[in-house]
C-alpha cells in the first residue's frame, strides 16, 4: 500500500491480497505484469506473497487506508488532472482480490477451495469502503474477473442485505478483442448509482468500445511498458479511436502512457520515457486525461486540438439545471444564529468577552448542550484557532470553567495561516468529528492583507467550501475598527470582503445599562430572520479563569450598543429617572409602565433591571381574565443607596 503513486490516474494504492490467480499478462509463454515481475523479485519480503499465482490475503491495509487525509477540494501539483477530487485509491494494483484459485492465508496456509472468501471481500473492502473515513475517499476496485465480482456482488446482497457503496468503482481490464467480454460482465454489476471504469491497457491490438460504454464512466488507455519481455507495440491511432468513441459517448477519455514501443503513421516513435508517460513527448492531439466528477479536463499551458463536444455530459458539469438541483434545509449549529456548513463573523472591541462567550459555545457543543436561549443543542467535537490566548495558560483554563469536553475540542497551533492551512484544518476537523470551528481573531490567520478586495473574497471562498464540505459551523472574530459613524455590519476591520462572505455576523458589546453586562446583538442573517439580542455576564470561576452566565433576551440592537460606546450613555440612570417618575403617586399597572418606557424609547429589559436596583416590587391585582400585574414601592420608598 502506498499513501502516493506514481500511476497517473489514482492518489494512492492498496493491496487487501498480493498475487493473483493468473491471467493473460503471466502465463508460462509470457511474463509482462509489473505485479508479477515485484512478486518474483520480492518474494520473500514479508509484503508479498511467496508465489505470485498463490495470492496472499493481508486483512486490515484498507482500514489504514481510510484514515489517510481527505484530498476533496485539494489541488495535486503533479496530477492537476484530479483537482478537486476525492482521494482515488487503486485497490488491488498488485494483485487480484478476487482470484479464484491458490489463495492463502496470512500464515501461506492454503484456503479451502483456494478462493478468496467473499467474507474477506466484504469485512476488508466493503467495510472500510463504508466507514466514516472510508466514506470520504474513491476507492477504484480493479479486477480481471467481474463474473465473479458479479458473484460478490450478489451474495452481499442475499447474506448482508447490502449493495456495492457508491463510493466503490469498479473496473475491468481490456487488452484484447478476446477480453472485451469482460465490459459486458461488468456492467451487470451494482445498481444504477455505481461508478464503472475500463482500463485498457496494456492494450495490444486496435479495440471499439463503441456498443458497449452506455454503463462506462471513464475510459482510461496505455500501451505496454518493458516488463522483462519484449513489449507489444502501441499504435497511436488506437488511442484516437477509443478516445473519439468517448467523445461521442460523453465518456472521460484517459491517456495513461504510450507504452515502451508507440507507433505513429508507421514509424517507432523514440521516447526518453521508457514508459512512454510523458506526455510533453506525444502528439499533441492525444494530450487528453480527464475524469469524472471533476472541473479539470485537459492540462494548462498544451495546445488541445481535440475537444470533447459542449453537448455532452463532461461539459454539462460546469452548470446545472435549477430543476436538477438538490435542495437541502438549512441546518443550524443554533438554531437561527450560528449555521452548519456556512461563515459566521462575531464583531466587537477588546475587553467585551468575545473568547470566553464563544469559549461557552464551544464547551455546550462539545457537550451536546443546549444553547444558552433553551433551544437544542448539537453534539460534536471543536477546533480552536486561537492567536491572542495563552495555549498553555488562558485556553486550558477557559475550556474546564466552562465545562467542555476536552477529549473532543483541540486547539491548533498559532502559526497556521489561512487559507494556505485549509487541507490541515479539514483533517484535523476530520479526526475530532468536529462541528465547530472558531477562528480568533481571524485577521491573524490570513496570509493576505485583510483590507485587499479580491485575496480576501478568495480566501473566504476557500474557506466557505472546506464549513460545506465538512458541515461545519466557523466562527470568525474581529476587533472594531474606529469608524464611529459607520453601521454595525461595517464596524469590523478589514476588506468588506469578510462579512460579504458570512451567512450570519454578530456584535458583541457592554450593555448600555450596566458596564458588567454584555449584549449579542444578531446583526446579519441570510438565511433566516435575525434572532433577538441575549445578555450575558463574564464572572469569577473556581478555577482563577472567567466563565459566562446568560441572562436571557434583551431589546438593545447594536446601535444601541455602539452608541452607547461612543457617548457613554447610561440608560440604566435614565430608566430609574423614569420609574421614580411615573411610581411617585403610587401603583401603576405594569402594561401602562412598558407602554410609557417604550414611547420614551427606553428597552424593557432596561426597565426591569432599574427596578431591580430600586427595590420595585410587583404584585397581582386578582386572579383570571381581567386580573393586572401592578408595580409599586414599598411604604418606606426607594432606597436611598438606590436614588
Amino acid at each position: 500500500m502506498a499513501q502516493s503513486t506514481a500511476i497517473q490516474w489514482c492518489d494512492s494504492t492498496v493491496n487487501p491480497v498480493m498475487g493473483c490467480a493468473g491471467c493473460e499478462l503471466w502465463t508460462k509463454s509470457r511474463k509482462t505484469c509489473y505485479a508479477g515481475a515485484l512478486h518474483k523479485r520480492l518474494s520473500k519480503n514479508p509484503g508479498f506473497s511467496p508465489e505470485f499465482l498463490r495470492p496472499k490475503l493481508f486483512p486490515g491495509r484498507l482500514k489504514k487506508a481510510a484514515a489517510w487525509s481527505d484530498l476533496t477540494g485539494r489541488e495535486r501539483a503533479t496530477k492537476p488532472w484530479l483537482n478537486g477530487l476525492p482521494r482515488l485509491i487503486f485497490v488491488s494494483d498488485m494483485g487480484d482480490a478476487l482470484s479464484e484459485t491458490g489463495a492463502i492465508n496470512e500464515q501461506n496456509e492454503p484456503l479451502p477451495g483456494g478462493e478468496v472468501p467473499f467474507e474477506f471481500l466484504k469485512s476488508e473492502i466493503v467495510d472500510a469502503a463504508l466507514s466514516d473515513k472510508g466514506q470520504r475517499h474513491r476507492w477504484l476496485w480493479l479486477t480481471k474477473r467481474p463474473n465473479r465480482l458479479a458473484s460478490f456482488s450478489n451474495w452481499l446482497q442475499e447474506e448482508h442485505d447490502l449493495q456495492l457503496p457508491e463510493n466503490i468503482w469498479i473496473g475491468t481490464s481490456v487488452t484484447s478483442k478476446a477480453t472485451l467480454s469482460r465490459v459486458a460482465d461488468l456492467v451487470e454489476v451494482g445498481h444504477e448509482e455505481t461508478t464503472r471504469f475500463l482500463s485498457v491497457e496494456p492494450l495490444w491490438e486496435e479495440v471499439s468500445l463503441a456498443e458497449q460504454l452506455d454503463m462506462i464512466a471513464w475510459v482510461i488507455v496505455g500501451g505496454e511498458s518493458e516488463q522483462g519481455c519484449d513489449p507489444k507495440s502501441f499504435q497511436c491511432d488506437w488511442a484516437r479511436r477509443l478516445r473519439d468513441e468517448c467523445a461521442t459517448a460523453g465518456v472521460p477519455f484517459f491517456l495513461k502512457q504510450l507504452g515502451a514501443s508507440p507507433v505513429e503513421e508507421g514509424t517507432p516513435l523514440k521516447l526518453k520515457d521508457s514508459h512512454g508517460g510523458e506526455w510533453n513527448e506525444w502528439p499533441s492531439d492525444l494530450h487528453l486525461r480527464q475524469t469524472p466528477f471533476s472541473e479539470y479536463d485537459e492540462e494548462v499551458d498544451v495546445e488541445i486540438i481535440y475537444q470533447p463536444p459542449p453537448s455532452t455530459t463532461l461539459r454539462k458539469e460546469s452548470y446545472i439545471l435549477a430543476s436538477d438541483i438538490d435542495v437541502r434545509p438549512v441546518e443550524w449549529l443554533w438554531h437561527h444564529r450560528i449555521p452548519l456548513g456556512e461563515l459566521t463573523m462575531v464583531d466587537g472591541d477588546p475587553a467585551t468577552n468575545k473568547s470566553s462567550m464563544l469559549i461557552d459555545l464551544a464547551a455546550r457543543v462539545s457537550n451536546g448542550q443546549e444553547m444558552p436561549d433553551g433551544t437544542p443543542g448539537i453534539d460534536g467535537g471543536v477546533l480552536l484557532l486561537l492567536a491572542e490566548e495563552s495555549i498553555r495558560k488562558t485556553v486550558p483554563l477557559r475550556l474546564e470553567a466552562a465545562g467542555a469536553d476536552l477529549k473532543r475540542t483541540a486547539v491548533m497551533r498559532p502559526s497556521l495561516s489561512l487559507p494556505d492551512a485549509i487541507s490541515l484544518l479539514q483533517d484535523a476537523a476530520h479526526e475530532i468529528g468536529a462541528r465547530l470551528v472558531i477562528i480568533d481573531p481571524v485577521m491573524a490567520f490570513l496570509t493576505s492583507n485583510a483590507n485587499r478586495e479580491q485575496p480576501i473574497r478568495q480566501a473566504m471562498t476557500e474557506l466557505k467550501e472546506f464549513a460545506e464540505r465538512s458541515n461545519v459551523a466557523i466562527i470568525m472574530v474581529r476587533h472594531l475598527n474606529k469608524g464611529g459613524g459607520k453601521q454595525s455590519l461595517y464596524r469590523g476591520v478589514g476588506s468588506i470582503g469578510l462579512i460579504a462572505a458570512t451567512r450570519s455576523g454578530f456584535l458583541v458589546g457592554h450593555a448600555p445599562d450596566d458596564p458588567d453586562m454584555r449584549v449579542m446583538c444578531h446583526t446579519k442573517s441570510n438565511l433566516g430572520p435575525l434572532a433577538p439580542s441575549l445578555l450575558f455576564e463574564p464572572i469569577p470561576a473556581d478555577n482563577g479563569s472567567v466563565r459566562v452566565e446568560w441572562r436571557g433576551l434583551s431589546d438593545y440592537t447594536a446601535e444601541d450598543v455602539l452608541k452607547s460606546t461612543k457617548n457613554g450613555n447610561n440608560r440604566l440612570e435614565e430608566a430609574k429617572e423614569y420609574l421614580l417618575e411615573v411610581l411617585a403617586e403610587g401603583p401603576v399597572e405594569q402594561q401602562k409602565i412598558k407602554s410609557l418606557a417604550s414611547e420614551s424609547g427606553l428597552a424593557w429589559r432596561t426597565v426591569e433591571r432599574a427596578k431591580e436596583f430600586l427595590g420595585v416590587r410587583s404584585s397581582r391585582n386578582g386572579w383570571g381574565p381581567g386580573s393586572h400585574c401592578v408595580w409599586q414601592f414599598d411604604q418606606e420608598g426607594p432606597e436611598a443607596s438606590d436614588t
